[in-house]
């Protein structure tokens, strides 16, 4: 039946597709091929070894034919949303997605129904995400978790979609082929009930089938096909998997709170209590060797009160005896055993409220919150669903965390984690060990020539400081080039850019924002801040990358900065490339505050992560310089504009090798200093803001 279906054009109309996209490449049914090929169900048996080695030669070659002329008709959609008015695009995304959907549905039905291996490739396999097996498929778009960027001339696009390995054996009670070991491998045995059943299982589950549990799961979906006419199944309305909604928010007791374990919360005066219920026993020696969560030169004193805000602190210790001086505490998040070393001096906290006790001390609240309250608006979250006691709503602590909660609700909404679990709670595929959700955005009428190489250069950073051993944070982000105007990169999780933070936020600055969202974990998200800030200001120096508005710098909600859309470097610049932008790299005021003012040691930290980066990338500068060498010689690529000689030799200069590593040190400051609230950086950003409304 399934191949006896109407035509393409049939099915595009009946799911809505509208005929001009049928005509310009974006019905899959015509560009991907009929999902079913009658000759081949069933006819297996009946072939001798020959047959079926060209038969599977056959699906290689038509599961890469068919993979690229996926990827190209992605690509198609994007450039073809660029062109519509912007009140079309949605609709035209959604019945275009809703086709592939459907493809896949009527791929996955053959698949079912086929008896020989492998199924890898019988499917679609998006060639990204490194760490994915290649034999990942995809199975369904996300059609509702898919959106379009706002852009002035184009209309990239985020592509949400869950994969699994078919091939994968799932254990079964009713048969005893099953194991944790797959078959893929080898490509001339049939395949087993273990692979097919859990399939036809899954896909009578998304029929919403009656019977799909039965020892047979194949039979159900015979069944069901022949219960069903080509047009009558070409009517058939398969429902999307709805998912569960987000898990409520959850503020946790204020550590300094003495009563915090025990279900016996009180309104408390944080500064009295911070010096008032926590107490400290002294020891020789230090606490662990690792488990930093934040160094600073301070008294002891100074260092109790510090240590009762910071979240998760096991207590601290400094080297030399106890002292009243000024001297560098390192705070601890674990305690292992002291070790015995007269030259240091650690301080255990012994009385702050553990925060274990918190679920048992909400268990016993009277009114404690109803889970069908989890739907609220996240912006108008009362506390009691928060799991915040009635008795500790005016604790400032717990306002600050319920708060910092809200507010990175309403910037990052739900986090991805959390999505990836409820999709696949929702999926008839998740119990596949291999299942996972995964994003792309779709760029086209963009040429990603210089993203690729961008990223490439990136790589070597995080090596380089990862066999160093320095604390810079960089992020390795994939990008497949498709072709000269086009490709798809990997989306970045949990992040937006700073010009939405500030959106979200109005009237607020960036200093201001940061500590509301980050109240219950400020210390840390400080660090990751300064750390990947101070890395993506290195790689903004010597790649030269311009085009630096707060549109192209993304902050992921653990505190993170990652700079994208590296249209602009090494010679080429914005505006007909009048390189106004002389920065070495973005260091403007809004910034400064998040790292609380020149003057404080948080900036200390920074200038010494670029100081000692710069150092050490100097060391492989070689390393540094060779993807862009590989890519000079007859490249047209707007970075290289200026030849392969300036490039090559002004990349070379900007390493300082010429100068002892005193000198250079002197040069880093001057480029640290001379990025300071450069004023050519702020008129940037402000002309940026009046022309495109970027904050």
């Amino acid at each position: 039946m399934l191949n006896q279906a109407s035509s393409s054009e049939q099915k595009a109309q009946a799911f809505g597709l509208q005929d001009h996209l049928h005509t310009i490449g974006l019905n899959p049914f015509r560009e991907l091929g009929e999902p079913v090929k009658a000759s081949a169900i069933g006819s297996e048996d009946s072939m001798d070894g020959d047959m079926r080695q060209f038969m599977l030669k056959q699906r290689r070659c038509d599961y890469f034919n068919t993979q690229s002329h996926l990827v190209a008709m992605i690509v198609k959609l994007s450039e073809t949303l660029s062109a519509m008015e912007k009140p079309e695009r949605k609709a035209c995304l959604g019945s275009t997605l809703n086709l592939i959907n459907r493809w896949l549905l009527d791929r996955r039905a053959y698949m079912a129904l086929n008896n020989e291996g492998p199924l890898s490739l019988l499917g679609i396999h998006i060639p990204m995400l490194r760490k994915h097996d290649t034999r990942q498929q995809v199975l369904r778009v996300h059609v509702d978790m898919c959106r379009i960027f706002s852009s002035a001339t184009r209309a990239p696009f985020m592509l949400v979609y869950e994969t699994a390995n078919l091939d994968e054996v799932i254990k079964s009670h009713d048969t005893d082929e099953a194991s944790k070991e797959d078959t893929s491998s080898n490509e001339s045995v049939f395949l087993s009930r273990a692979v097919l059943d859990p399939l036809a299982s899954s896909i009578a589950a998304e029929l919403d089938v009656q019977g799909s549990a039965t020892s047979c799961p194949r039979q159900a979906v015979w069944q069901l096909l022949g219960d069903h006419s080509p047009e009558s199944w070409l009517q058939l309305q398969i429902e999307a998997p709805t998912l569960a909604p987000p898990r409520p928010l959850t503020v946790y007791p204020c550590s300094r709170c003495e009563k915090a374990g025990a279900g016996a919360w009180q309104d408390v005066d944080i500064e009295a209590l911070a010096q008032a219920s926590t107490e400290f026993s002294m020891h020789a020696g230090f606490i662990s060797n690792g488990g930093d969560l934040h160094k600073e030169t301070m008294t002891i004193s100074a260092a109790k009160r510090k240590c009762a805000e910071l979240p998760g602190c096991r207590g601290f210790c400094h080297q030399g005896p106890a002292t009243a001086d000024a001297v560098k505490i390192f705070f601890k998040g674990k305690w292992d055993n002291t070790v015995d070393e007269d030259e240091w001096t650690s301080f255990k906290v012994e009385a702050i409220g553990a925060t274990a006790g918190y679920s048992a001390a909400v268990a016993a609240t009277p009114g404690a919150p109803a889970e069908e309250n989890a739907t609220a608006s996240p912006t108008e979250l009362p506390a009691g669903l928060l799991k915040v006691p009635q008795q500790c709503i005016n604790c400032p602590a717990c306002r600050r965390n319920e708060q910092a909660l809200k507010v990175r609700r309403l910037i990052w909404g739900d986090s991805w984690k959390d999505k990836v679990e409820r999709a696949r709670k929702a999926s008839p595929y998740g119990r596949y060990r291999s299942w996972t959700l995964d994003a792309v955005v779709v760029k086209g009428a963009d040429d990603l020539r210089q993203e690729l190489l961008a990223a490439q250069v990136v790589k070597q950073f995080i090596s380089i400081f990862e066999e160093a051993k320095l604390p810079l944070w960089l992020k390795d982000v994939e990008v497949l080039v498709t072709s000269a105007n086009s490709g798809i990169i990997e989306y970045i999780y949990d992040s937006v850019s700073v010009d939405s933070m500030k959106k979200d936020c109005p009237g607020k600055s960036m200093g201001e924002i940061f500590k509301i969202a980050f109240a219950d974990k400020l210390f840390e998200a400080k660090q990751n801040f300064i750390e990947s800030y101070a890395a993506y200001s290195l790689v903004i120096w010597f790649l030269q990358a311009k085009d630096r508005h707060n549109g192209n710098l993304m902050m992921d909600s653990s505190g993170h900065v990652v700079h994208i859309d590296f249209g602009f470097m090494l010679s080429n610049s914005p505006g007909g490339n009048m390189a106004f932008e002389q920065s070495p790299f973005k260091l403007t005021q809004e910034f400064l505050d998040v790292m609380d003012g020149e003057c404080s040691d948080q900036y200390e930290y920074f200038r010494t992560l670029v100081i000692r980066g710069f150092l050490e990338a100097r060391k492989h500068m070689e390393r540094i310089i060779l993807p862009i060498r590989m890519m000079l010689e007859g490249s047209k690529m707007p970075c290289f504009r200026e030849g392969s000689e300036s490039v090559l030799q002004t990349l070379h200069d900007r390493f300082f090798v010429n100068l002892t590593e005193e000198a250079c040190i002197e040069k880093i400051v001057d480029l640290i200093d001379s990025s300071v609230n450069n004023w050519r950086t702020i008129q940037y950003d402000n002309y940026q803001r009046i022309v495109n409304g970027i904050l």
